[in-house]
């Protein structure tokens, strides 16, 4: 038995000998009142919480980038290799570190050749900053560019594109690099000028059209229904279901037609939820799904996100007492 189920025993063997001891657990309101009200028993006096905080490691993370760096992106597995040494490698840098930004630069390259053009241009505008090489920076713009044009957003590729030009037009770079930079982003620009006239000319010769596709990549699965639709009475199980009852069994749940393989009977929102330890390294900890490009906790190397808005959701404030409970009481307790 772990640690946690050890604890979890323990709470039902006092809620089995107290009386209102549950009636007073379902009046509190809020998870940390809860965690509190468990974390006072007498019985849990001698648990001891370790602090599993792991912070930045900035020689670790420059390692981890340049071994993502020396990656062939030829092949699906070696982008993937990729993506994971440069995610490590974002999650051990320093906030605000050239590190950090290099390795976003790095994954927004890999996301870019691995047919992910959304999230390279929003690893591409994390990266960017006074840490970058003035060069690098220009470079990354151009990406951005490619990644719009991608996607057929014309005029976004060419603001783009002339915000580079602007760059470099006032940067520091030495002439004979500028030069060279201004050619490949002048012929650029050039091309995607002319495909947006070729659009143009196109839209006009069609009154109309299929829509656009939204993306090339398929999003997260929602949530699933329910065959064969809702219970009357119980508005999480199916309508394939009722519930029953005996003296010898209690309640239980009885098929009132033949079920298929593979039905969906029962969707619940669950009451409370949170992250193994093995998922913790590549899943949101604000909504737990696979987070394909972690951003993390500028502190620490443990919380991640899918996004800083996610992110900055989690930490909030006014919920990080909240919030840290949860961890506490969700994850394993270790004596």
């Amino acid at each position: 038995m772990s640690l946690f189920d050890s604890l979890l025993n323990t709470v039902w063997q006092i809620a089995r000998k107290e009386e209102d001891f549950l009636t007073t657990f379902a009046r509190l309101t809020t998870d940390v009142k809860r965690v509190e009200k468990i974390l006072s028993l007498a019985e849990l006096k001698d648990f001891r919480v370790t602090d599993c905080f792991s912070g930045k490691y900035e020689t670790r993370a420059e390692d981890l980038m340049l071994l993502g760096d020396r990656l062939d992106l030829e092949t699906a597995e070696k982008l993937q290799q990729a993506l994971a040494l440069y995610s490590s490698a974002i999650k051990l840098s320093p906030s605000e570190s050239p590190s950090l930004a290099r390795s976003y630069m790095g994954r927004a390259h890999a996301l870019y050749r691995a047919g992910y053009a959304d999230l390279a241009i929003e690893d591409a505008r994390r990266a960017l900053g006074p840490q970058l090489p003035q060069q690098d920076t220009i470079k990354l713009l151009c990406l951005i560019a490619n990644c719009h044009q991608v996607s057929g957003k014309w005029n976004l590729a060419e603001d783009v594109l002339q915000q580079a030009l602007e760059t470099l037009t006032n940067s520091d770079i030495e002439n004979d690099i500028k030069a060279a930079l201004t050619g490949n982003i002048a012929s650029q620009l050039k091309q995607v000028v002319q495909n947006k006239q070729q659009e143009k000319s196109k839209k006009k010769s069609k009154k109309g059209g299929a829509a656009n596709a939204k993306g090339s990549r398929v999003g997260d699965a929602d949530k699933p229904e329910l065959t064969y639709g809702k219970n009357a009475d119980i508005p999480a199980a199916s309508s394939a279901l009722k519930l029953c009852y005996s003296p010898d069994k209690g309640r239980y749940m009885e098929a009132t037609r033949t079920i298929k393989l593979g039905s969906v009977l029962i969707v619940e929102q669950p009451y409370a939820w949170g992250l193994s330890g093995e998922a913790m390294t590549g899943h949101c900890l604000h909504c737990c799904r696979l987070a394909r490009t972690p951003v993390p906790c500028a502190h620490c190397s443990t919380i991640l996100s899918r996004s800083k808005s996610g992110l900055k959701r989690l930490l909030d404030p006014d919920d990080l007492k909240k919030a840290v409970k949860q961890l506490l009481f969700l994850q394993e307790i270790k004596s």
